[in-house]
């Protein structure tokens, strides 16, 4: 049980890096995505992981284009 909850705050922690969201906001969407709809935090997840392997900051005009 402790392993489990060890790793929702984890979660929970990664989520609350995010701009803008604090720690009641953090808790609650992970949450949903455990308790409700894992697809989503699936879905989540393949999401950033693509976005973060194939995008890269432009450097002339701060756009996001393909690497």
């Amino acid at each position: 049980m402790k392993h489990s909850l060890d790793k929702f705050n984890r979660l929970v922690d990664a989520l609350g890096e995010l701009p803008s969201i604090g720690k009641k906001s953090a808790t609650r969407l992970a949450y949903f995505m455990v308790m409700n709809d894992s697809f989503v935090g699936m879905k989540i997840s393949n999401a950033i992981e693509d976005a973060l392997g194939s995008l890269k900051k432009c450097k002339k005009m701060w756009w996001y284009e393909r690497g």
